[in-house]
């Protein structure tokens, strides 16, 4: 199969000569929903705070009901947005009612589904939080100690960037590895974590550094984007949604009574 981001690109312009602001609009809100409903600590409370165990639950909670917004709205929410974009890519009506659906059918589901693929990308980032943490710990041990320790220091944290380095490799191909999981489940909600994940690897061999570049070639548009006060991104992010999806749409292949074929 040859595939071209200038052919996804054409087609994706294609969608949104019709339907730009739909796609817009619901991109915003998807928006919205991943970077604006969690907890907001305001500054002013923070320095009423009196001592430090005070400060670090106010952290805590905030930190926790951030992560059970993002498991029980955004990554359902998530799911009903991808099956927005597939079925709007495909057809010339435009529909909203799909956005919704995961929240009236199968929720419970697509809590736990959405939730393991979460956790299993979460513990393929854990050498690259190990090796944060061990550079962070022989940067202060370097900072506060002897010359002696500040020279195992200076090897441990050599160490730590290369587990860092390492890890991030293997975070980012695992990330796209798993990249289609939300598509596929928005046309096939009866396949569980572990089969989606499954999918996604074989759809996604051989095209994940493909991929990585095309969501990189937008990069002057998010730039240009910042420009105008930030701003600007936002109306950059239906065009590369509509892209990404036109990616799927070629991996995913022909279609069988609305879901996709797995082979």
């Amino acid at each position: 199969m040859n595939i071209t981001r200038m052919y996804l690109k054409t087609n994706a312009k294609d969608v949104l000569r019709t339907k730009y602001w739909p796609f817009f609009f619901i991109s915003l809100l998807q928006v919205v929903f991943s970077g604006y409903m969690g907890l907001r600590i305001n500054v002013d409370d923070l320095r009423h705070i009196q001592n430090i165990p005070a400060f670090f639950s106010l952290i805590g909670a905030g930190s926790v009901l951030s992560i059970l917004i993002t498991i029980f709205l955004v990554n359902p929410f998530s799911v009903g947005y991808k099956k927005f974009l597939i079925h709007n890519s495909e057809n010339e009506i435009t529909s909203y009612s799909m956005l919704w659906d995961v929240f009236k059918t199968n929720y419970i589901e697509t809590v736990k589904n959405t939730f393991m693929v979460s956790l299993m990308l979460f513990l393929w980032s854990l050498p690259m939080l190990v090796g944060s943490a061990v550079m962070l710990g022989a940067a202060t041990v370097f900072y506060w100690n002897s010359l002696t320790a500040s020279v195992i220091a200076i090897i441990v944290y050599a160490a730590g960037f290369l587990i860092f380095l390492g890890g991030a490799v293997l975070s980012l191909f695992k990330r796209y590895s798993y990249y289609m999981t939300d598509y596929i489940y928005a046309e096939n909600p009866d396949m569980t974590w572990r089969e989606l994940i499954s999918e996604s690897k074989r759809m996604m061999f051989g095209y994940g550094f493909f991929t990585f570049v095309t969501e990189l070639s937008f990069i002057g548009w998010y730039l240009l984007g910042a420009i105008l006060c930030g701003i600007g991104a936002l109306f950059v992010n239906p065009y590369k949604d509509a892209t990404m999806t036109q990616l799927y749409l070629e991996l995913r292949g022909p279609k069988n009574y609305g879901y996709t074929i797995i082979d």
